[in-house]
């Protein structure tokens, strides 16, 4: 009973994002549940700008974060990249699917050239990840943790005067 491999990438992406139908102990179909509540992406983008205000003024207060905003400044920079880089292969399979290179450049204010550009560096950084960690997201987010926590010991180390001082003047 298993459904035939997706011949194409279209079909792929088709199959990803269809639904998965849920059974019942007796293998009927059970009822859908309640749609998620959906954030949008006006609210999703306001509630990331506090948690940046937020940041910045822990950051202020604790200088030895500065490596550890530093890999985040690093990987929100790479959002846009990797988003033109995968529009532009979506696009390719099924213009539905994604902007072009073209409203791409238009969404972001640049030329179709800049844009271009942008997917190159997209296109590396996906590639550095995939060869780096496959497809698996986990090691992704094991990956980020683990450099969070070596540039929080080497803040650490690097200053070792400014946490004696301001723990010695909290306590």
């Amino acid at each position: 009973m298993h459904d035939k491999r997706p011949e194409t990438l279209a079909d792929l992406l088709a199959a990803i994002n269809a639904p998965a139908v849920r059974l019942d102990k007796t293998g009927q179909p059970l009822a859908p549940r309640a749609p998620k509540q959906v954030t949008e992406n006006d609210k999703y983008i306001a509630m990331m700008q506090r948690m940046i205000r937020g940041l910045e003024t822990r950051a202020i207060n604790d200088p030895a974060m500065l490596a550890q905003v530093l890999l985040l400044a690093q990987r929100l920079a790479e959002i846009v990249p990797v988003v033109v880089a995968t529009s532009h292969d979506a696009y390719a399979v099924d213009p539905r699917l994604a902007p072009s290179m073209i409203e791409c450049a238009a969404l972001l204010g640049i030329t179709k050239q800049s844009a271009s550009e942008r997917r190159h560096k997209g296109d590396k950084i996906i590639a550095a990840r995939l060869a780096e960690h496959g497809l698996k997201s986990m090691s992704i987010a094991a990956r980020e943790r683990a450099a969070r926590e070596r540039a929080a010991a080497y803040a650490a180390q690097v200053m070792p005067k400014y946490h004696a001082v301001r723990y010695l003047r909290a306590v």
